[in-house]
């Protein structure tokens, strides 16, 4: 077995123990060939050691098929089982494939083989620079089309990189409809913070950008998480695709577009690490994604690169589509 394989097996054997990762001492369990695939630094706090490990192993376990990706979710405590200890989360893996414990431990490190036989061929994480002040853990977005006026609910958790962070800077893109004669107006969009701190005041910054500047309720240490949503109205409606391209590190992306039952269009694409310019082009060869019963679409993105879009296309109604 190759050497870098077999040290990154046992550092995630070294987490897997007790209460995986959340345990209290996570952050001196993590071995030189983990903290290399999380990009753990000597100089992280324990918190965002932590949240690094946590989201490389998610991400390196949604790769899995649907059976290991369960087992190795439980064998880490991934699920949320930050309350048993190993032992109990091998008799849950045992009751769930219904083979004794010896067995079920056997399951477990097959699948820590494979979740290192990924990380080991997989392209490095980018790093999270030491100048960044924080980084986005994970976006998850409704575009909801179906509704008399479209609005747009974004939902974020960043991650701090230094102590006493207590605003952050960000921004939406808000592409164009086709047929409009300027780029949108801010006293038409309506931008509402629902939860977690005070907005400044938006600030368009190019024809399809809009700024949002947060302060937060409270400063942060480093390594503390923080979560907000807003809302975007779009009276003039919105372009056939939703992008996320962001300007910093993004751990997670998730969107939904809901089209309404009965109305989503008859293709739908997925737009995955393309450059912007290229994002509202009907490209040929997209991977196409279906709607479900009540019109709405779905898309999971991980570990997107800075400046590169990911989301959504769709062919409008009137194509012929």
């Amino acid at each position: 077995m190759d050497a870098g394989i077999a040290g990154l097996i046992d550092d995630l054997k070294a987490v897997r123990r007790g209460y995986g990762v959340h345990a209290p001492d996570l952050a001196t369990r993590v071995g030189p060939a983990l903290a290399r695939v999380c990009a753990v630094a000597e100089t992280d706090a324990p918190g965002l050691r932590r949240h690094k490990v946590i989201s490389t192993l998610t991400e390196l376990t949604d790769r899995l098929p649907d059976s290991p990706r369960a087992i190795g979710r439980i064998a880490f405590g991934l699920d949320g089982g930050g309350h048993e200890r190993y032992t109990d989360r091998v008799s849950r893996i045992a009751g769930m494939i219904d083979r004794d414990a010896r067995t079920a431990q056997r399951r477990v490190d097959d699948v820590i083989a494979q979740i290192a036989e990924s990380a080991a061929s997989a392209v490095p994480r980018q790093s999270r620079r030491d100048d960044l002040d924080w980084h986005t853990a994970s976006v998850k977005v409704v575009v909801a089309l179906h509704l008399p006026v479209a609005e747009v609910i974004e939902t974020r958790r960043v991650v701090s990189h230094r102590a006493g962070l207590s605003e952050v800077d960000h921004s939406v893109s808000v592409a164009r409809v086709p047929g409009a004669s300027g780029p949108p107006s801010l006293a038409d969009l309506g931008v509402d913070l629902l939860y977690g701190g005070v907005l400044h005041s938006p600030e368009l910054i190019t024809a399809t950008r809009v700024r949002l500047r947060l302060r937060l309720p409270q400063p942060l240490g480093q390594g503390d998480g923080h979560e907000f949503s807003f809302r975007i109205r779009l009276p003039q409606g919105l372009a056939p695709f939703y992008v996320c391209t962001p300007m910093a590190p993004c751990d997670r992306f998730e969107l939904t577009v809901g089209f309404g039952a009965g109305r989503a269009p008859g293709r739908i694409w997925l737009i995955d690490d393309e450059f912007a310019l290229d994002a509202g082009e009907d490209v040929p060869g997209r991977p196409l994604v279906e709607a479900d019963a009540a019109g709405q679409a779905r898309a999971v993105f991980t570990n997107l690169a800075t400046q590169r879009s990911y989301g959504l296309g769709w062919a409008p109604h009137d194509d012929g589509a």
